[in-house]
């Protein structure tokens, strides 16, 4: 009984995510630059201007590692203030909250969507941090399989915190 209900609502979590997603395949183009001139800029602070002042150069790719994971969490700052604004709203998340399911199968689609938004930029950061670093960022001993699980639960991490602090704004203006 129980996994006909996990199907039915995995089915159900599967079809509303992929909507809400379907608007955001359009801006990957868009994403891509700001992550990348958001990388260029760093790593030109780290990768030039620090050696200068005496700091190792390994220090690029160290910056770079944690700027895959920190990229994703960019994406929470924009998806958390439309959430806030939909809930402000009388009629705003009322189209998802009068479907014929539980109202918390509305905030567990908003979390996997803000997870695979923050994933997609994440990737885009290591695909931008690897052709920039070449040979000063070897992928060889890395593990796909760890660094997905690893990317997965930062990202849940992350995205469930701020979906839960988001809860406790009452108005857009209080994010800031």
């Amino acid at each position: 009984m129980f996994q006909v209900y996990l199907l039915q609502y995995s089915r159900i979590i599967v079809g509303m995510v992929s909507v809400d997603l379907a608007g955001f395949a359009y801006t990957i183009k868009e994403k891509f630059i700001d992550t990348a001139a958001r990388l260029a800029s760093r790593g030109l602070v780290y990768g030039v201007f620090l050696p200068i002042i005496g700091a190792p150069q390994s220090y690029i790719g160290i910056y770079f590692a944690g700027a895959v994971f920190a990229a994703g969490m960019f994406e929470y700052t924009g998806t958390v203030a439309s959430l806030v604004s939909e809930m402000e709203l009388e009629d705003g998340m009322s189209f998802e909250l009068v479907m014929p399911f539980t109202q918390r199968l509305v905030y567990i689609k908003a979390l996997f969507a803000h997870i695979f938004r923050a994933m997609t930029s994440s990737i885009l950061a290591l695909m931008f941090a690897k052709i920039i670093l070449w040979n000063g960022f070897d992928l060889s001993n890395m593990s796909l399989v760890k660094f997905v699980i690893s990317l997965f639960s930062v990202h849940l991490l992350t995205g469930s915190f701020s979906l839960w602090s988001a809860t406790f704004v009452y108005d857009v203006s209080d994010i800031t």
